[in-house]
């Protein structure tokens, strides 16, 4: 069996490192953070950039490691 799990703010705090990382591109970019969010060619360069590292860098929310074990059991 196969279980697919959200990582997005669901077993990891995403938000935080997107905020992070948000306003690191928008002062580089000299852009604000509608553009970003609104405009494909910045919103695609950001993921390019930073999807991976924020993925990877994101802290585990509590409990989300055993959770996810039990569930393997």
């Amino acid at each position: 069996m196969n279980i697919g799990i959200d990582m997005d703010n669901t077993i990891c705090s995403t938000s935080e490192k997107i905020l992070e990382y948000e306003e690191k591109f928008i002062k580089q970019e000299k852009i604000s953070s509608d553009i970003l969010w609104e405009d494909a060619l910045y919103k695609t360069k950001f993921l390019n950039i930073y999807l991976e590292r924020i993925y990877n860098e994101a802290k585990l929310k509590e409990c989300a490691r055993e959770v996810i074990n039990n569930l393997k059991k």
